[in-house]
């Protein structure tokens, strides 16, 4: 496409339709493509251009290189970014071939993404900052986004998420203002590394609307929220509205909230909560009452506590 010019318009994203901005976000690649337009979603803004061979070009140009100009993109992390958005171009096999990597061995795939960040580049920063076992891989997907791929095989999933949790509070530290990971199964093979890289796309999406105070997502470890998640918005609403509508009072304080999230998250034992809360174990039982009272669901007894975690994490509440 040398010497040819491309119409190219700006959009922020929510100055979209619904169906596109939804197509954007839910596309771990950010691309939403229609039968004469191509949108491209690079962390700040919109680009729109048409779907024709030359917009297809610019659109392959601009996923294929992001970062080169930083200089500190190796050959292997160049050859990973294409296989983790599905740019590559010739054989997977003959590619890894000329590049002497090998196929099939664990490899744990971790996406790091920061939020509201006064800054920009966090490939940069990691490369700088965050210490790296000579065989782990750092990939640049976005400005705010890096993947880092890391040998599974001396490694449980446990250790890398407290490595994590580490690198997390070391960009924190420098001024990133709320990073996240998020993590999928384990890879066995390089074939499958891009489908454990949409996983833990989908687990920082999912943590994110969930539980936004945590640091480390795993997916393994959200089955719930996945299958809440699948309830259709409207139909959430619904459940939700008439659920608040049956009870005495539909709003609970935070103390009341953080009470019932710490005892879930103790899986309904009163005496560690109590510990975590640092209240006596009555004070516990009191606060429990009163959220019996409130929405006519006694959290002690599995069922009910089932239905209320299901409502109170419907994306929406509170």
């Amino acid at each position: 496409m040398k010497g040819q010019k491309v119409m190219l318009e700006l959009f922020l994203l929510n100055e979209l339709p619904e169906q596109v901005r939804n197509s954007l976000t839910a596309n771990p690649d950010h691309i939403c493509h229609n039968d004469s337009d191509i949108y491209y979603f690079n962390g700040q803004h919109v680009i729109k251009f048409s779907n024709d061979q030359m917009g297809n070009e610019l659109l392959y140009s601009m996923m294929s290189n992001p970062y080169l100009q930083s200089g500190n993109v190796t050959k292997a992390a160049e050859l990973y970014r294409q296989i983790l958005t599905d740019t590559l171009p010739g054989s997977l096999q003959e590619t890894l071939n000329q590049y002497d990597i090998i196929s099939t061995k664990r490899r744990y795939i971790i996406v790091f993404r920061s939020f509201f960040s006064q800054k920009n580049n966090l490939f940069s920063a990691f490369s700088a900052m965050v210490p790296l076992e000579p065989q782990d891989v750092i990939i640049p997907i976005r400005f705010d986004t890096v993947v880092l791929v890391k040998d599974a095989s001396m490694q449980t999933i446990e250790d890398i998420s407290e490595y994590s949790s580490a690198v997390i509070d070391t960009l924190e530290d420098e001024g990133f203002g709320c990073v996240k990971a998020g993590m999928g199964h384990e890879s066995s093979d390089i074939s499958t590394i891009r489908d454990v890289y949409l996983e833990a796309q989908r687990a920082i999406d999912l943590g994110m609307r969930y539980h936004g105070s945590e640091k480390v997502f795993l997916l393994s470890q959200m089955t719930l929220e996945m299958i809440i998640d699948s309830i259709p918005a409207e139909r959430r609403e619904q459940i939700k509205h008439s659920f608040f509508h049956m009870s005495a009072n539909g709003e609970m304080s935070d103390e009341l909230l953080e009470t019932v999230k710490v005892f879930f998250r103790n899986d309904l034992n009163m005496t560690a909560t109590s510990k975590q809360l640092f209240i006596h174990r009555n004070t516990l039982n009191y606060r429990l009452d009163k959220i019996h009272k409130l929405f006519n669901l006694d959290v002690r007894s599995f069922q009910d506590a089932v239905v209320f975690k299901i409502i109170t994490d419907f994306p929406d509440y509170v």
